[in-house]
């Protein structure tokens, strides 16, 4: 698994987010609507940080996974509470920031969860490598 690529990739994705709920909220544009752009700037250039310098690649992931851990507990803060309310009854004034908090925090996830999976699959290689040369 490519972590660089995909940390870049999931860079660009949560960055877009910005971008499309600008155009979904008739252009429309608050300061809140380009917060998914923070840890998808972060996420890109960590992923080229550790693209461009291989010795830095265990650093760079590991930040990029903080990073994304960061925005899965931001977005669950911010999330949960606003949709037990919908859940309860409770009608949003726009179904947009909803939404992109639940996009934002989904992104975050999987990205955290690939991250989680290549961290230890590393671990497990390294472990098997030592072995071998016991």
């Amino acid at each position: 698994m490519d972590m660089p690529a995909l940390a870049r990739t999931f860079g660009v994705l949560l960055t877009l987010l910005a971008p499309a709920a600008i155009a979904l909220a008739g252009g429309v544009t608050s300061p809140t609507l380009f917060i998914p752009a923070i840890p998808g700037v972060l996420l890109f250039f960590l992923g080229q940080w550790a693209k461009s310098q291989p010795a830095k690649r265990p650093l760079a992931m590991h930040l990029a996974a903080g990073v994304a851990l960061l925005f899965v507990l931001a977005g669950l803060g911010r999330g949960i509470p606003t949709w037990l309310k919908i859940l309860g009854g409770e009608q949003p004034s726009s179904w947009l920031a909803p939404v992109m908090v639940l996009m934002m925090t989904g992104l975050s996830a999987v990205f955290l969860g690939l991250c989680v999976q290549s961290f230890v699959k590393a671990a497990k290689a390294r472990r098997l490598a030592q072995n071998e040369n016991r």
